[in-house]
């Protein structure tokens, strides 16, 4: 029970993290209080994602893992770990008690391709399955895994930190180790234990969301043709995307997997739109804004939930961040340290992204002076990517009401992901952060936007024309724009976007 690393939380994430740590050499422990196989959600990958596993896969000899990167070798691999085919993104827009109707010109609907074919697609993630095989391959690696097992105590002992642990029966354990990676993301096991500060308060966004999981997975597709939209149009089948139905203030998601299984979730603006009464619950509060949404109320109506989880779960306010993000002997993984909201799917890429450059830390530092500067610095890494993300998707609910601004808002993270996969260097991943914020003009230009939008002279305060400060976003945006992202000939259908792998 004394490990050079203890790791809390056995998603994809923790799981990788002590996979990579035990393929260096170090004596590592993965607690958790559950087990697996178990349900969660996160489940939309990007190309920036499988980029950044891709090279943790060669570079800690964890071949077992790269062919989860494209659909077409997940597939083959593991046929029994179950993921869908994501070819991209989609976004529609739906007018509250009114039935969608498409024009020829797609004026309310995006769709954003982000790679060339079905075989080296991106893939939905059924957590449930992933989190298991990511587990698993962490006990191949070496790595001691304590499931079932509730953190009781957390005390720096000298330069080390005890724990004390209780399995379900109540039997108590302890173990020791020099480092501690907090991967418990909302669980928020070290927050808690060691008193780090909330810093939620400073994230624009507010949000929440009520999710489950249903079946059999609706066709937009289908339902789009009925109404007449060209379907023909778009550069790839938009059932297969994290598809987005946006409305006032909210937006609700549908990511579809190969056995039937789909996601579905609400997201709404908690400052707005009011629920249909304080005391109403998750299922009221659905069936109340389906109402108001007739055509995806008829697109969901023949589905059913799933055993599991079996109900609709309010989130609560998605957005959790936390202070000291890094210290002596511990450092939390992304979404330990804050996360902000699913819409454009940032979290499993931020997540990776945060992981590869701590395992480098780790690795080329441990027992050195100059580990805590660069825990310092890692520390800081996050934050500034947590402020990125912050302002690019409060900027997109700032702009719901108003689709031609969303799709430029939207452009902006199409050019801070492209813009990573074009200049990201796998030898030095340091040097290139999550959606490029370690570039100050583009982190100004962002700042510019979120100030246009929600600032005291912006569009929320009806103090900007939205068409016109969409016009101006695509300008400003030129200088990080080497995709074609704004052309106004391509009505809203973009081709290819992603970098190849």
């Amino acid at each position: 029970m004394d490990f050079n690393i203890i790791v809390i939380g056995s998603g994809f994430a923790g799981s990788l993290a002590a996979a990579a740590l035990s393929k260096i050499g170090f004596r590592v422990a993965l607690i958790d209080r559950g087990h697996h196989p178990r349900f969660a959600i996160g489940e939309s990958s990007t190309p920036t994602a499988n980029l950044v596993l891709r090279d943790i896969a060669k570079r800690y000899g964890l071949e077992k893992l790269e062919p989860l990167t494209r659909y077409g070798t997940w597939r083959n691999t593991y046929p029994d770990t179950t993921c869908g085919l994501k070819r991209g993104f989609s976004y529609f827009h739906h007018d509250l008690d009114h039935p969608f109707q498409p024009f020829d010109d797609h004026r309310n609907e995006l769709v954003v391709a982000a790679s060339r074919s079905d075989a080296v697609s991106d893939t939905h993630w059924l957590r449930a399955d992933v989190d298991q095989l990511f587990a698993t391959i962490a006990a191949e690696s070496g790595a001691v895994g304590m499931f079932d097992r509730e953190i009781r105590q957390v005390a720096r002992v000298g330069s080390a930190w005890k724990l004390v642990v209780a399995d379900r029966d109540g039997q108590i354990e302890t173990a020791t180790a020099e480092f501690l990676v907090d991967a418990s993301g909302r669980g928020g096991v070290l927050q808690k234990q060691l008193g780090l500060p909330d810093r939620t308060q400073h994230l624009a966004a507010r949000s929440r969301a009520i999710y489950t999981h249903v079946a059999p997975a609706p066709s937009w597709t289908g339902q789009l043709e009925k109404l007449g939209g060209r379907v023909a149009d778009h550069p790839f089948h938009a059932d297969h995307a994290a598809q987005h139905h946006l409305f006032a203030n909210g937006w609700w998601w549908l990511l579809p997997f190969d056995d039937g299984t789909c996601s579905v979730g609400l997201a709404r603006q908690m400052n707005a739109l009011p629920s249909t009464g304080a005391e109403s619950t998750p299922v009221e509060e659905i069936r109340h804004w389906l109402e108001r949404l007739p055509t995806l109320h008829t697109l969901l109506e023949p589905t059913s939930l799933r055993d599991v989880p079996g109900r609709w779960i309010d989130s609560g306010r998605l957005q959790h961040r936390v202070g000291l993000i890094a210290g002596p002997g511990y450092a939390l993984l992304p979404h330990a340290a804050g996360f902000v909201d699913p819409l454009h799917s940032t979290g499993i890429a931020h997540s990776l992204c945060g992981l590869e450059r701590l395992l480098l830390v780790l690795e080329q530092t441990w027992g050195k002076p100059e580990l805590a500067d660069q825990l310092a610095r890692y520390a800081a890494q996050v934050d500034a990517e947590l402020d990125l993300i912050d302002r690019i998707v409060d900027c997109g609910y700032g702009s719901l009401d108003h689709f031609e601004l969303f799709v430029a808002t939207t452009m902006l993270y199409f050019a801070g992901a492209t813009g990573f996969e074009r200049r990201r260097d796998p030898r030095n991943p340091s040097q290139t952060l999550f959606l490029c914020a370690q570039l100050s003009d583009w982190q100004d230009l962002v700042r510019r936007a979120h100030e246009a939008i929600r600032g005291p002279g912006g569009v929320g305060r009806g103090n900007q024309d939205p068409k016109r400060l969409a016009e101006a976003l695509c300008d400003w945006l030129q200088p990080f724009n080497h995709v074609g992202l704004c052309d106004k000939s391509l009505q809203n259908m973009y081709g290819q976007t992603a970098a190849e792998m």
